[in-house]
């Protein structure tokens, strides 16, 4: 079930999305829609949920959405591993970025849409103009990183804030974004 709530807190209006569970939402600033991902994949909505479009491939798992400050891709990162990466204006899958071990539990664009950030057992960063991974950090450093389970970019987008339920109480890890 998908609901939009008034500033007031008065129920605006509500649809059932057809999925048992929805994991991750990205609103859209520009424009009034909103992206789901849940049991049974992706979709977007306009603001008064009166139409949707699924998206292909209507992947099953993805976990978490990101969208560019453009609003013209969106990103959605899955439990294989896998993110796809969605041409928002064409409605066509972009691109699917391989490598990560396990799931994909985070994805952000960096302020200047440069740059996507994908979060899991470690953490990586590709270029959004070649879809070519420039960094990444194994989950085999000293102090361990894993699991990662939310990231995002400082507001300049040269640190790159995470955390995770192994990184101790209330820790925040940051990586420095400068070189990519």
């Amino acid at each position: 079930m998908l609901t939009v709530w008034s500033d007031a807190g008065e129920m605006l209006r509500t649809r059932d999305t057809g999925q048992e569970g929805i994991f991750s939402i990205a609103t859209f600033v520009k424009s009034d829609r909103i992206a789901t991902a849940g049991h049974f994949g992706v979709s977007v909505w306009d603001g008064q949920l009166a139409t949707c479009i699924r998206l292909e491939p209507n992947h099953k798992k993805v976990w978490h959405l990101a969208l560019s400050p453009d609003e013209s891709l969106l990103a959605g990162g899955t439990v294989s591993g896998d993110i796809y990466i969605w041409d928002l204006r064409e409605l066509r899958l972009k691109a699917t970025l391989v490598g990560h071990r396990g799931w994909v539990n985070a994805v952000c664009f960096s302020p200047d849409g440069l740059t996507l950030a994908s979060a899991g057992n470690d953490l990586r960063m590709w270029d959004v103009r070649t879809w070519q991974q420039m960094a990444q950090v194994r989950s085999d450093t000293t102090p361990p990183i894993e699991p990662i389970s939310y990231v995002e970019f400082a507001p300049d987008g040269l640190g790159l804030l995470f955390c995770g339920p192994n990184h101790g109480h209330g820790t925040i890890r940051v990586w420095s974004a400068r070189n990519r």
